[in-house]
């Protein structure tokens, strides 16, 4: 067995996790359970990553951890060519809109249960991550079973026989008798103390996470005051049952949502209900892949009456806090930020912000960005600036755009040969508001069902698509 294991190891395990968890990503709810397990196994390698420089392991823990590695990488590759089974290769360049040199991607072939290799592969992934957490609990005990820190520990808590209640300890007389105690009764104690231990680091682990959870709140608050998923809820909240289908239901959203076409661009009539529609696309993004953090959703809903927070850099810095927030391992980043800036009361320059979204943006495996009502920017100079900002940072291959805005040519213009679809209000999504809005005309139509059908009819016609 070799002993030049170390943390180089560990990490390399978790480039695989990394890789198959991308692999993951828009996977059928058959194999959720399978990626929740390399989620886990993901979050246990990151712990112990944090113990292997505060630990100097005994060469038979390492042989030890050497054997639960190997037998994780191995089940990590099995998993890994198992997928190659349950996915279909489908040419990009086929595709109608597909840019010439677009690679080929995977498509997960539909199943009804989960398959009894895949059932197999993540019952082995749930006994690894088990030995994982067993050996971080054995590394925490070795160190808490040194009967010398015991006895001093020991002598200072319980003195001439002052019990704590909670103690298994009996009372002891002298030094001497702490010791013999300890000696016939060690396994009891190492138990105690390392529940004690455990008991005591879950509680400040517990406060720390609050008081990081704090800061984190604080530094995105600090970033942009924006709040635009409140205002997405609200419009959502608003959004008649069934309107919009047609809309995810077309072949120019599957190809977008798929990555075949990253960028689609959505124009309208004024009254089309654009922002509706962009309401109805994010939520079908959180639905489909909001619980993965891997995946970022951010969204600007433009307005014409608030041109002075409508500048490139509050844009940008809006787009940033929403990836940051979905994702606080990038504490990190946004810290250097908040730090270099907050005390001396300065702002990050456009610069620093393009380069945050550039930098967390590379790290994220799928990213959509929507922007409803471009047209509402009303300074020329700044819309054109971050159009073209935002379809240059599409272009690293990961990110999904989708834009709304009215017919105008300069809009236009940037997407031109560019997948679209006109926002009409039609005839389905009107009939169906109606409908469920009968309750509010006078009664006399209220229960007259053929004035209400002529009301549906009448109405339907003159709304011509807004």
């Amino acid at each position: 067995m070799s002993f030049g294991f170390g943390i180089g190891d560990c990490i390399a395990v978790l480039n695989l996790v990394g890789k198959i968890r991308r692999r993951f990503v828009d996977s059928p709810v058959q194999f959720r359970a399978a990626c929740d397990e390399v989620k886990s196994l993901s979050n246990v390698l990151r712990d112990l990553t944090d113990v292997f420089p505060e630990r100097s392991l005994t060469d038979e823990q390492t042989a030890s951890l050497e054997d639960i590695f190997q037998g994780c990488n191995k089940v990590l590759q099995d998993l890994d060519a198992c997928l190659d089974n349950y996915q279909e290769l489908s040419d990009k360049a086929s595709h109608a809109h597909a840019p010439l040199g677009t690679k080929s991607r995977r498509s997960w072939k539909r199943l009804k249960f989960e398959p009894d290799d895949v059932k197999d592969l993540r019952s082995r992934l749930q006994s690894h991550v088990g030995m994982l957490h067993a050996f971080i609990e054995r590394i925490d005990m070795y160190v808490s079973s040194n009967f010398l820190d015991i006895y001093e520990w020991a002598e200072f808590v319980w003195p001439r026989g002052k019990i704590s209640r909670y103690s298994p300890v009996s009372p002891c007389k002298d030094q001497r008798s702490i010791q013999l105690y300890f000696q016939i009764h060690s396994d009891e104690h190492i138990h105690y103390i390392s529940g004690l231990s455990y008991a005591i680091k879950d509680g400040v682990d517990r406060l720390n996470i609050r008081q990081d959870d704090q800061h984190f709140l604080t530094m995105l608050e600090w970033l942009s005051d924006t709040n635009f998923p409140a205002q997405q809820n609200d419009t959502f909240s608003r959004c008649q049952e069934g309107t919009g289908r047609w809309l995810l239901e077309s072949n120019e959203y599957k190809a977008w949502i798929d990555g075949l076409d990253p960028l689609l661009f959505c124009p309208g009539i004024p009254g089309a209900g654009k922002t509706f529609i962009t309401s109805i696309v994010i939520n079908d993004l959180h639905k489909r892949l909001g619980s993965d953090p891997e995946i970022g959703i951010a969204y600007l809903f433009l307005n014409y009456k608030r041109q002075a927070e409508q500048t490139l850099e509050r844009l940008t810095a809006s787009l940033l806090k929403q990836l940051f927030r979905g994702r606080p391992s990038s504490f990190a980043e946004i810290e250097s930020l908040y730090e270099k800036h907050a005390q001396m009361e300065t702002r990050p320059s456009l610069s620093e912000l393009q380069g945050a979204l550039v930098m967390v943006s590379s790290q994220m495996p799928r990213i959509f960005i929507l922007i409803d009502a471009a047209d509402e920017c009303t300074m020329s100079s700044v819309r054109s600036a971050f159009l073209k900002d935002v379809i240059a940072l599409q272009s690293q291959g990961n990110i999904g755009v989708f834009v709304t805005s009215r017919f105008l040519p300069e809009i236009t213009s940037v997407f031109q040969g560019r997948p679209s679809i006109e926002i009409r209000a039609t005839e389905g999504d009107v009939k169906r508001y109606l409908e469920n809005h009968m309750v509010e005309l006078p009664k006399c139509i209220q229960r007259n069902e053929e004035l209400q059908r002529a009301v549906v009819s009448e109405i339907t016609k003159a709304v011509d698509g807004m």
